[in-house]
């Protein structure tokens, strides 16, 4: 039996005709949930970041996720982890030599019911690691960085920072609509994964998904192909789709179908990393989008 690693389709897809373009810098990817039939339990966001001053490498992982006192938001830097329990503040400590530094509102966000990250931008969360902007997120951030600059005698570099990979997980019934740009000067598309049948259905098992309403993905043997890849073309960008039903439908211990669309910086580059290489986050190039979507009480 092929695992996911091992799965790719010879053919491909092309949903844009634009000039080919390079992943960019992804710091505006734009993603929202917007079917009624499904809602997302949390979204994590990796973001990569050069500091400008030592050319250090650092890996921000921030994570949205919904509890039963509101909408709750967690940072990351290696395995430490913080935790930022009011709307607003600001908070510090010392991590590989550096001291990070935390400031954050999102006491004016909105919400909507199916997803636990703001709609809109009227927010900022900002990360500082000793003397130099690490992460800027939010609309208002730029307001912060000019109230915090004249402060302070001279200017504060502002590093270069990406969003390398984006997790949603989802409880939904077999359709899920979310939207995403997968390149930094790339336009928001709109993705739509549909799902039919279960591990008993054979005959009427299939999984389709739309890009921008192209379908883009029709598989009707999916209780034979449970997992699978096929490669398309989005802004001139070769982006895989990869697809795992193994434990959604044969009770595995994760419970999840898991779909993955990854941009690649060519045709000749890996579609996909071995198992053991897919730890380690900080080894991704371009873009990922991985969605982990779990049946709906």
């Amino acid at each position: 039996m092929r695992n996911l690693a091992s799965c790719l389709s010879e053919h491909a897809v092309r949903v844009s005709d634009s000039s080919c373009s390079g992943a960019g810098n992804n710091k505006n990817i734009s993603l929202a949930i917007f079917d009624r039939n499904s809602f997302q339990n949390s979204v994590t966001c990796l973001y990569k970041t050069r500091l400008i001053s030592t050319a250090k490498e650092l890996f921000f992982k921030l994570t949205w996720s919904k509890t039963n006192t509101g909408p709750s938001l967690s940072v990351s830097i290696d395995d430490n982890t913080q935790v930022l329990r009011e709307m607003e503040g600001k908070q510090s400590y010392k991590h590989g030599g550096l001291v990070i530094s935390i400031h954050w509102d999102f006491s004016s966000a909105r919400y909507t019911c199916y997803a636990p990250d703001p709609v809109d931008n009227n927010f900022y969360v900002i990360v500082m690691a000793d003397s130099e902007f690490a992460l800027l997120l939010g609309d208002l951030s730029t307001d912060y960085v000019k109230m915090f600059e004249n402060t302070c005698s001279r200017g504060i570099p502002i590093a270069q920072y990406s969003l390398v990979c984006r997790k949603e997980q989802v409880f939904t019934h077999g359709v899920y609509r979310t939207k995403s740009r997968f390149a930094d000067n790339g336009k928001v598309h709109e993705i739509m994964i549909k799902c039919k049948g279960d591990s008993w259905d054979v005959k009427n098992s299939g999984l389709s998904v739309w890009v921008d309403k192209k379908k883009v993905v029709h598989e009707q043997r999916l209780y034979w192909n449970f997992r699978g890849n096929q490669v398309m073309f989005v802004d001139g960008l070769p982006v895989d789709f990869m697809w795992d039903f193994h434990d959604w439908w044969f009770g595995g211990p994760s419970g999840c179908a898991v779909f993955v669309f990854r941009t690649r910086s060519s045709l000749e580059s890996r579609p996909w990393l071995e198992e053991d290489e897919l730890q380690k986050e900080q080894s991704f190039s371009g873009f990922s989008l991985l969605i982990q979507a779990l049946k709906s009480p």
